[in-house]
């Protein structure tokens, strides 16, 4: 069973995702992300620490969330990534256009510079 992806935003812009940001999930999360903008609350950081999983639908709504930040000469720094998404983001190419930090607690290294194997 699959934990249904939850994002909750303050005021400030500051989110969180809980649960699996996956294509059984996105659509969720991006129409509850749409409500909270829809009430003047846009992204501006974004802690992943409580994701579970992340797939290519996950890795394609954070891009198209960091694209509309850009088109309004704003970034959403991303905070906590799980290795999945890093892999994805490295594999694909796209880690350049996310500004991202990976998970700093146990196994998940510490950023995706050490994760691509570049020094700090």
């Amino acid at each position: 069973m699959i934990k249904a992806g939850k994002i909750s935003i303050e005021p400030s812009g500051a989110a969180r995702i809980d649960g699996a940001l996956t294509l059984d999930t996105v659509a969720a999360v991006y129409q509850q992300a749409e409500q909270a903008a829809s009430q003047g609350r846009y992204l501006t950081s974004l802690d992943l620490g409580g994701v579970t999983r992340v797939d290519s639908s996950g890795l394609a709504l954070l891009l198209e969330w960091q694209s509309l930040a850009h088109r309004a000469g704003r970034c959403i720094t991303i905070h906590a990534a799980p290795t999945d998404l890093l892999s994805l983001a490295s594999l694909c190419e796209a880690a350049d256009l996310l500004s991202i930090n990976g998970r700093v607690n146990g196994a998940e290294g510490e950023g995706l510079r050490q994760h691509q194997g570049m020094s700090p």
